[in-house]
């Protein structure tokens, strides 16, 4: 059936596999048998070449590479690893605190381990938590962090962008031009993606500052107005 509100965007989506003791020992074996039953398991159905934007809008959806993974838990890490065998992307995120699989100790060799942690179960992505508010999460995108990240040739996802202040920080607007620590490999920029609940924010800074460029779309609809159409 059609529907009179449908934008014809068709966005990605990105799974997360949560604590290993709160799903089967199976889980990862059945999300890889769904995922190949809807014709979504890039292992079994390789990319076919779909352009991730077209006519001005998000494609990725109508791709074979709609899907990308992530889980906080060391276990579920392993098991994807096992099931997927690193041929799908997958996020490693990461969150300082005392919990069974979190980064106790965030030093540069703590950290180091879990980007090697990351690589050895053939995650693609470091997922680290940013500071500031409204979240007031620990900081894990220090510029030494990204560094780190970036050298291990994994890519970074941090978590989660809700303010115009924390995209500034994180994006290089807050250096003012100025040359700072590690500039030579992550020119001011802490991310090559990223986590956000304020989707329309993010997005016009992307825009805004020329880090999302065409043939990405070039305009982002008004939150407000979006929610009030849909009958919020």
């Amino acid at each position: 059936m059609d529907d009179p509100q449908d934008t014809g965007n068709r966005p990605g989506i990105y799974i997360e596999f949560k604590e290993s003791w709160l799903h089967p020992s199976d889980f990862e074996k059945r999300v890889y048998n769904k995922l190949d039953e809807l014709g979504w398991n890039i292992i079994t159905k390789p990319c076919d070449g779909e352009p991730f934007y077209k006519n001005n809008k998000v494609n990725v959806g109508n791709t074979n590479v709609k899907v990308i993974l992530q889980t906080f838990s060391l276990e579920s890490l392993r098991r994807t690893a096992d099931e997927f065998q690193g041929k799908i992307p997958m996020c490693f995120l990461l969150w300082e605190g005392n919990g069974a699989t979190d980064l106790k100790y965030d030093t540069p060799q703590g950290y180091a381990s879990f980007i090697n942690l990351g690589l050895e179960y053939k995650a693609h992505i470091i997922g680290p938590c940013i500071a500031g508010a409204p979240n007031n999460y620990p900081e894990m995108n220090a510029p030494w962090q990204a560094y780190l990240i970036k050298k291990s040739g994994m890519l970074n996802h941090p978590y989660s962008f809700d303010s115009y202040a924390q995209m500034g920080k994180y994006f290089g607007q807050y250096n003012w031009g100025n040359t700072v620590q590690y500039d030579d490999v992550l020119h001011g920029i802490y991310g090559d993606g990223l986590f956000t609940n304020r989707s329309e924010m993010s997005l016009k800074y992307l825009i805004d500052n020329g880090l999302r460029k065409a043939p990405a779309p070039q305009t982002v609809p008004d939150a407000v107005e979006t929610l009030e159409r849909l009958g919020y």
